[in-house]
């Protein structure tokens, strides 16, 4: 093929399902096989539209070729970017099988979304909007995967957070205010401390935020019609790394990253706390059947319900871990290097060395692509489709959603 392709989004309605699929092509004709999200739309579809949306280059047609399961593309430019919006219109509520469990195998492939002047320690993306953070800077941006374009970059941000429901719901801090914000402008509540916010978490439904202020105290609100009403608010001496909500032992918790513990608190504000010892970080997974820590020289897999320590290796100085959003695979990043983790197989899959340092990575809930956040730029560790050789496909509706 002499163009080469991915999935930046996928958008799913009652009716309808959208793809966005990033072409790059260096000739003026070329060819790109059709991404196996939007053949399994097409076995379902009663009809579709495509569109084109120009990043670089001039006008650019495409035709959908069924014989060679390609769409052919047509360029006025020698070289050419550009976003294909495939819509496909069905009868049922339906999401595309997009990732098996071998396809891990083909992350190999970087596309840089743009340079950074900042170096953003926090990202995340729920229905199609990448917020980025800096806890030093306070800067911030938010990015529309679907187009790789930014939307709005600022300053003196606190903290930034995002929901997938309502879409695009956004919880921002300056000083000692917070506001829940469905962009580009809707304002969803506001809440007023005493005192600034400096870390801030809200649940994916909106319902439930919790911050982290100045005097290392956590405050979990909770939304009844249009009101924030407080529900907990717990004060500690030692330093808190990381709020976040997960599910542990069945049930919705706060969880906070201590230097030599994990607590967990859940709605009623009872504790379980984990003790791990000094550590560098640590992360729940999704589901909570798993905690992953790393310490200064080694990476520690420990099963939450028996305890054991499902897996170790020995990697130096990681500081950044996330979970995909059913804790399938984990990315264990230090400060030049990334790697993945399958706790399918339990074993280290596919390792990756950087030039830039890296600060934050984010796993795309609908395309499993990695976003990987550096000193320098903003990028997309994805897939390549064609080397998936197991075709046993598996079909999620991830977790956060």
């Amino acid at each position: 093929m002499t163009c080469k392709g991915f999935v930046t989004y996928i958008d799913r309605y009652a009716s309808t399902t959208s793809i966005y699929v990033y072409v790059n092509c260096d000739e003026r004709r070329g060819k790109i096989k059709v991404p196996n999200a939007i053949n399994s739309l097409l076995e379902y579809a009663e009809n579709y539209r495509i569109n084109i949306i120009p990043v670089r280059g001039g006008p650019v047609k495409i035709k959908l070729n069924s014989f060679e399961n390609a769409f052919e593309i047509f360029s006025l430019s020698q070289k050419s970017s550009f976003i294909i919006d495939f819509t496909a219109y069905i009868k049922k509520y339906f999401y595309p099988i997009i990732f098996d469990t071998n396809i891990i195998k083909g992350y190999n492939n970087v596309f840089r979304i743009k340079d950074a002047r900042t170096t953003f320690t926090r990202s995340k993306e729920l229905t199609g909007i990448l917020a980025l953070h800096s806890d030093e800077s306070k800067n911030f941006e938010l990015i529309d995967v679907r187009f790789l374009r930014s939307l709005i970059k600022g300053k003196n941000i606190d903290c930034i957070d995002v929901a997938a429901y309502p879409p695009n719901t956004i919880v921002r801090a300056i000083d000692n205010d917070v506001q829940i914000v469905q962009y580009p402008s809707t304002i969803r509540g506001k809440i007023r401390l005493q005192e600034k916010v400096i870390g801030c978490a809200v649940f994916n439904y909106s319902n439930l935020l919790a911050l982290h202020t100045e005097s290392n105290s956590v405050k979990i609100y909770s939304r009844r019609e249009k009101n924030w009403i407080k529900r907990h608010d717990f004060a500690f001496k030692e330093e808190i790394r990381d709020i976040r909500w997960s599910i542990l032992m069945g049930s919705l918790n706060l969880i906070i990253d201590f230097p030599e513990r994990l607590d967990a608190y859940n709605l009623r504000g009872d504790r379980t706390s984990i003790n791990l010892g000094p550590h560098l970080s640590a992360r729940l997974s999704p589901l909570g059947n798993r905690i992953a820590v790393a310490y200064t020289d080694k990476i520690d897999i420990i099963d939450t319900v028996t305890g054991d320590v499902v897996f170790e290796k020995n990697l130096e100085n990681v500081r950044i871990m996330e979970w995909t959003p059913y804790g399938d695979y984990l990315a264990l990043c230090n400060q030049n290097a990334c790697y993945i983790y399958s706790d399918l197989t339990q074993e280290i899959v596919v390792g990756k060395v950087f030039r830039s340092t890296i600060s934050s990575v984010w796993w795309s809930p609908r395309t499993l692509s990695l976003y990987l956040v550096t000193s320098s730029s903003i990028n997309i560790w994805f897939f390549d489709p064609y080397l998936i050789t197991n075709k046993n496909l598996v079909t999620r509706l991830s977790i956060v959603e």
